[in-house]
């Protein structure tokens, strides 16, 4: 039951969470929005009204599987949109604000699309909408992947009017079921939040939390293109009065991608406190995973590192919860390779089944915050997880209560499981007993203060603004930008042809296009320079080259003109280049070199002068050695590594950092003279990276026979941290 006096003081007005559905068998999202919603309930003393918005006929039963399972508690009402449209009379339905230019019902779908029904209770029609299926990767329903028409039909069965899509229906039925009133609305869904970026409802206040990765699959942060699931919403951050990351990091990289802005927050997932002690003892061989059964989690990397490990650790097991698609590829997997792992289905009860595992894995692609690791540490299961964007580095103190490992080193993951379990009693005591504590910070109520702080500074900055909202057919042309991209994926490809430099100016040849958007010609091209650390801009010169002529009628040559002189004393910066076809954008670094001509010709002790340099992850960095200091990198033998440094200027330099590559060092370190002696784990391919103003920066690399590399694209790296360890993964 809820509190009579509230622990938390919310602002004051009606409190609701938007999402699309409440799916079988939820993931983490959903399961996240549900308990902040109780906690809202439980500790903050305020109704929260849960609003979905497809159609869902059971409803009534998904209700009472909630409250079973702890997740609808008293003070949480869960609304639907079709729902209350039911309930509706045919005056109060007409009253809504069709579109005139659908002047009668659809006679058919049309190829690549299925008309579906909604009908009342009674089975009368209530609407129809035809869903479109463009894309095979993600489809939204079994019917399609977006909505382009939708119909509203009274009691008696008369057409009543309809739309070009879905959003002025979700905006009006939100509008009339506010009435309104001052609302703080907590938005979850990558879907249905873009129709309230672009067209605000009276008296709603919109907080948009971003739960996952912001970049494109496999995209370094903090530079990339937006992936296509929530690159219109990101585009359209500003439309809402509060956009939310889970993580600091994360914040920090969408601003360096997107520039500052004054509505974005961080607020992380907040979790049940357990509602069971932590067993005293525990096989220490058995482990677990919690996850959804997709490629997003790389789950086949926990079946292989489990593997592996067994061959050290006969006695090791692993036991897999979740439901998905890939159930069973992952059966047949572990049915081939032998491996002691067993695929089982959805749990209503995760914490019961973490009480009883030792350890957990964690292989995702990427993340927002993953609630799961925080609800495993509750119950002192410790968590061995890839060091993704974004979470598992914000949640686990590596070594302490957990165990980050480099992404995707399935070896690395392994090993690890190997020494956790060889660690013994003690060490595992300690860990267990530290993941508890650390998973106290994810307790309802210090989450919910920090809700209010950003809901009251949202309601603030919604008191402040006056835009207009869209008429209807402003609105469908929202609509369908969004389905663009959402659906076509626009790809760029950026290419760096050649690079002549004249005094302080550099010029730039690029080949520039973009693949997957709908259209034959060329993208219109402009560029920018972005300081790799604060995010500042600097506008590029973008000249047209048509004397270069492709073979692809969709790629253009263009120079793009820097004046380094104008970089001033923060020298580090990215090329960005944007990629603008009808309807849709798409920006990026340079990823590649149609030459292999070294950028770097920086000796040891030279002159202060202007850097290219294509960095992996990054892409085309433009940077200005400094010579405070000059040193070298010898391999001693096949095993060991020396560095040796000594400062030629006076000057404070944060970290250590190679700044001149391709066979010559420049390196910037401490002011003091340096000697570093790092083991390598193998002969082979490595790199040594170094931590510089809280950023990774590479400063050299090896191949099997010493030979320094003009791209280190595998290989053993090696990490000098803040921490004053190193870090060795593998590519």
């Amino acid at each position: 039951m809820r509190p009579h006096q509230p622990e938390v003081h919310l602002p004051e007005g009606r409190h609701i969470a938007i999402t699309w559905e409440i799916p079988d068998n939820f993931g983490g999202l959903t399961k996240a929005m549900l308990m902040r919603s109780c906690h809202l309930a439980q500790h903050g003393g305020v109704e929260v009204q849960v609003l979905t918005f497809r159609h869902q006929p059971d409803l009534d039963a998904i209700r009472d599987d909630l409250r079973r399972r702890g997740l609808l508690v008293p003070g949480v009402e869960l609304v639907n949109l079709w729902e209350q449209l039911g309930e509706l009379d045919d005056i109060a339905l007409a009253a809504a604000p069709f579109d005139p230019t659908v002047e009668g019902p659809l006679a058919e779908a049309g190829p690549s699309a299925q008309l579906v029904e909604v009908r009342r209770p009674d089975g009368t029609l209530l609407g129809r909408q035809r869903w479109l299926r463009v894309g095979e990767r993600t489809v939204l329903t079994p019917d399609g992947d977006w909505v382009d028409h939708t119909e509203l039909y009274a009691p008696d069965g008369r057409f009543l009017g309809g739309w070009h899509g879905s959003w002025s229906l979700w905006t009006w039925w939100l509008a009339e079921h506010l009435g309104g009133e001052r609302t703080y609305g907590i938005v979850d869904s990558a879907y249905i939040g873009p129709a309230l970026a672009v067209d605000p409802v009276p008296g709603l206040v919109t907080a948009f939390l971003f739960h996952n990765a912001h970049l494109a699959a496999r995209r370094v942060p903090p530079f990339g293109p937006l992936g296509r699931l929530r690159k219109f919403v990101s585009e359209q951050s500003e439309g809402f009065d509060a956009f939310v990351f889970l993580t600091a990091q994360q914040r920090e990289d969408f601003e360096i991608l997107r520039g500052q802005q004054p509505n974005v927050h961080v607020v992380p997932n907040s979790k049940n406190p357990p509602t069971t002690r932590p067993p005293r003892r525990r096989d220490a061989n058995q482990g677990l995973v919690m996850a959804n059964y997709e490629p997003r989690k790389r789950l086949d990397h926990a079946i292989r590192a489990l593997t592996t490990a067994a061959t050290s650790e006969p006695s090791l097991s692993l036991r897999m919860f979740g439901a998905g698609p890939e159930r069973d590829t992952l059966a047949e997997l572990v049915e081939s390779s032998g491996a002691p792992v067993t695929v089982d289905g959805y749990t209503s009860d995760p914490q019961a089944e973490f009480a009883r595992s030792s350890f957990m894995l964690l292989t995702s692609t990427h993340e927002g915050l993953p609630l799961v690791l925080a609800e495993a540490m509750a119950v002192g299961c410790v968590p061995i997880a890839y060091d993704v964007p974004y979470g598992p580095a914000d949640v686990i103190t590596d070594g302490v209560d957990g165990v980050l490992v480099p992404a995707g080193d399935v070896d690395a993951m392994a090993r690890a499981i190997v020494d956790f379990v060889a660690a013994g009693k003690h060490e595992h005591r300690r860990m267990r007993a530290a993941a508890v504590e650390r998973a106290k910070a994810f307790d309802p109520v210090p989450i919910l203060r920090r809700w209010a702080d950003v809901l009251r500074e949202a309601g603030r900055r919604h008191q402040a603004r006056s835009a207009p909202r869209p008429d209807v057919a402003e609105l469908s042309a929202h609509e369908h930008r969004a389905m663009i991209a959402r659906l076509d994926d626009l790809t760029p490809s950026l290419e760096l042809v050649d690079a002549r430099w004249s005094g302080s100016v550099v010029r730039l040849l690029l080949r520039c296009g973009a693949s997957g958007a709908a259209t034959t010609a060329p993208a219109q091209v402009s560029a920018c320079l972005a300081h790799a650390v604060t995010g500042r801009r600097l506008d590029v010169e973008v000249v047209p080259r048509p004397d270069v002529v492709d073979d692809d009628p969709r790629v253009i040559h263009i120079e793009a003109v820097v004046d380094v002189d104008l970089l001033g004393a923060e020298p580090d910066h990215v090329l960005l280049v944007t990629l603008e076809v009808p309807g849709q954008t798409v920006t990026d670094t340079v990823r590649r070199s149609r030459t292999s001509r070294r950028w770097l010709p920086l000796p040891p002790a030279a002159p202060r002068r202007p850097v290219l340099e294509l960095r992996r992850g990054v892409g085309l960095a433009l940077a200005v050695a400094s010579p405070k200091v000059a040193g070298e990198v010898v391999a001693v033998d096949d095993t060991t590594l020396k560095v040796t440094a000594a400062s030629l200027v006076g000057g404070t330099v944060s970290g250590v950092v190679l700044v001149g590559l391709g066979g010559e060092q420049a390196i910037v370190a401490e002011e003091h003279d340096a000697s570093w002696r790092l083991r390598v784990p193998s002969a082979g391919r490595w790199k040594l990276q170094a931590l510089l103003d809280g950023r990774r920066r590479d400063v050299c690399w090896r191949d099997e026979t010493a030979t320094l590399l003009d791209d280190p694209d595998a290989g053993l790296h090696l990490s000098l941290t803040g921490r004053g360890y190193v870090r060795v993964t593998r590519d």
